[in-house]
């Protein structure tokens, strides 16, 4: 059975108390995941966090809180919703920035390959990473095609989003680049013309 936790924040990992921790049996039980935050999953029903005091890697000399796994022997996940919006912005939003899944395993591990099969299965029952095209903005310039295995996954209520106007593109960042679901051929013509 899945488990959850949030992920700490920063003034909770610099305090003198200790990190208080509670694991919850639905994602949406944890209050992160409604409000931007990092929740972490494990799939383990006895893995208990082993919180230590350990040396702050960025300011040396300095301590912070830490939650110590194992993955070797626990593998886990990590949800970042990042961006979420209403039926209103989605009206008129042009662009949808990103959330992130993350699956931790041992490589080499035939159960943990297994658990990231299964769970990939069942993720794709949402989602998929099949058929984008990836271009350069603004001038909508072809860039890539990604049949299958793209790095990034829409979920097929997002796909639907964007193919209800065209204009409307993912993860549209600083570099200049952002996707479309299953379009190459639109983007080639709209370049060529």
């Amino acid at each position: 059975m899945l488990r959850y936790y949030a992920s700490p924040k920063r003034d909770q990992i610099h305090s003198p108390e200790p990190l208080d921790i509670t694991i919850h049996r639905h994602v949406f039980d944890v209050e992160t995941a409604r409000s931007g935050g990092r929740v972490i999953g494990t799939f383990d029903e006895t893995w208990q966090p082993d919180i230590r005091r350990v040396a702050n890697s960025i300011r040396p000399g300095e301590e912070q809180w830490a939650i110590v796994n194992n993955n070797e022997n626990n593998p886990s996940f990590m949800i970042q919703m990042w961006h979420r919006y209403s039926p209103e912005q989605l009206k008129t939003a042009t662009s949808m920035k990103h959330n992130d899944i993350f699956f931790y395993r041992d490589p080499g591990n035939k159960e943990h390959d297994l658990l990231s099969r299964r769970f990939y299965r069942l993720f794709g029952k949402f989602a998929t990473n099949r058929d984008q095209t990836s271009f350069w903005m603004p001038e909508r310039r072809f860039w890539s095609e990604q049949k299958k295995g793209s790095l990034f996954w829409l979920g097929y209520d997002a796909i639907r989003w964007a193919k209800e106007d065209p204009q409307r593109v993912f993860f549209y960042n600083t570099n200049g680049w952002a996707f479309r679901p299953d379009d190459a051929g639109v983007i080639r013509q709209a370049a060529a013309d």
